[in-house]
């Protein structure tokens, strides 16, 4: 349970943090706009809360130290109990 109440802790900072966040291409539709349009930038798709963003979405819209895979695992947690 201290394991729970540890994940439960980083996920509420984490979504403080992001509570709305641009919602960016995938590099790989970037990649193929670039090679079309030399000065193209990645589009913002949207504005949305992290809560609501696939892992895909969050990939492609957030840097974070080790990536956002493990975040996974605590959004459906989040989704059950916190929210």
């Amino acid at each position: 349970m201290e394991h729970f109440g540890a994940a439960r802790r980083d996920v509420k900072h984490l979504l403080d943090n992001f509570a709305m966040i641009d919602v960016r291409e995938s590099f790989h539709e970037y990649y193929k706009r670039k090679q079309v349009e030399e000065n193209t930038k990645i589009k913002i798709l949207r504005k949305a809360p992290l809560i609501d963003l696939t892992l895909e979405e969050m990939n492609t819209s957030i840097i974070m130290e080790g990536g956002t895979e493990h975040w996974l695992k605590f959004k459906k947690i989040l989704n059950k109990r916190i929210l």
